[in-house]
This record gives structure tokens, sequence and C-alpha cells, in this order.
């Protein structure tokens, strides 16, 4: 099955999320951006797709395009897929 990536890169006051070799705007915060990729996920997920949304730290504050690849969403608060 296919899969729909969004990636939250960025620090500080700079975080975009990324998906098909596109980049989104700029947000001043990881969670606006989180929020942000959740929302143009719902489109994936209402197509039947599997969804991976991954957080990534910047290596060098302000360089959103140097991230470490470091999953931060904790199991306990991923959201159930149970109906």
């Amino acid at each position: 099955m296919a899969e729909a990536i969004y990636e939250i890169v960025g620090s500080g006051k700079i975080w975009v999320y990324e998906h098909g070799g596109e980049e989104s705007p700029a947000y001043s915060t990881a969670e606006a951006a989180f929020e942000a990729a959740v929302n143009a996920a719902t489109v994936a997920l209402r197509d039947g797709l599997d969804l991976t949304i991954r957080l990534s730290r910047a290596a060098n504050p302000g360089d959103c395009h140097s991230a470490v690849s470091v999953e931060e969403i904790a199991p306990e608060a991923r959201p159930s897929v149970n109906g």
C-alpha cells in the first residue's frame, strides 16, 4: 500500500512540514507545523493511504534543512485508530 509521509523539521521559530518533495510555509512553533501537517494529512487518510508524521529537530539552529531524524511522538500520545 502507498504511504504518505509528512516530516516536520525546524528549530527555534522556523518550522515547516515536507511532503512529496514540497515544503509548507514556515510556522513559528513545532506545534503549529504539526497541526498543519495533520490537517494536510487528512486527505491521505481519506484516500486510505498508510500515514507517517515525523518531527525532526534541526542539527543547526535556524537551518531546518539539516534535520536529524528523531521520532518525537511517544507511543502513548499517538491517536488510536480504533473506530
